[in-house]
C-alpha cells in the first residue's frame, strides 16, 4: 500500500492477493487506565483491515475482539500497531510482546488473549518498540 498524496490510497493487487501490507504487531487498550491492554495480535493485514475484523466477522475466530471483549460494541478503545520487518517471525513478536507487556504489569485484568510466558521474552526490536509505545500512552 502506498499513500500517493493526503487524499487517496492506491493498493496493488499481485496475483490475486494484496500486495505490501506488511508485517504486523498490534494491542488493543482500554482509555484511562494503568493496565490497558485487553488483546494482543499479529496479522498480515493492515491494522485498520484486522481491527474492523475483529469487530464486526461473525466467526469468533476472526472477529476475536468482539467475541471476547464484548464491551468494545460501548467502550472507547484505541488500538496501537508496529510493523515487523522482514525476517522477523510474526508469532515470535506477538508471544514476545505479551511477555513484555505482562512483565512491565500493562495487561488488563481483562486481558483475553494469548498467555504470557517468561520464555517469550527474547528481545524483539518489534515488541519492545510495541510495549514502549504502549507504556508512553499509559502514563
Amino acid at each position: 500500500m502506498s499513500t500517493d498524496g493526503e487524499d487517496h490510497v492506491v493498493l496493488r493487487v499481485r496475483s490475486g492477493e494484496l500486495a505490501e501490507q506488511g508485517s504486523w504487531i498490534y494491542a488493543w487498550l482500554r482509555l484511562g487506565g494503568e493496565r490497558p491492554v485487553v488483546y494482543v495480535g499479529a496479522t498480515a493485514l493492515h491494522p485498520a483491515t484486522r481491527a474492523w475484523l475483529h469487530l464486526n466477522h461473525a466467526e469468533p475466530e476472526i472477529g476475536r475482539v468482539a467475541a471476547g471483549y464484548p464491551d468494545a460494541a460501548h467502550e472507547d478503545l484505541d488500538v496501537v500497531a508496529v510493523r515487523v520487518p522482514d525476517g522477523v517471525d510474526r508469532p515470535d513478536a506477538k508471544r514476545a510482546a505479551i511477555a513484555l507487556l505482562e512483565q512491565r504489569g500493562l495487561l488488563s485484568e481483562r486481558y483475553f488473549g494469548d498467555a504470557p510466558t517468561a520464555a517469550d521474552a527474547a528481545a524483539v526490536p518489534a515488541a519492545e518498540r510495541l510495549v514502549s509505545l504502549i507504556a508512553a500512552r499509559a502514563g
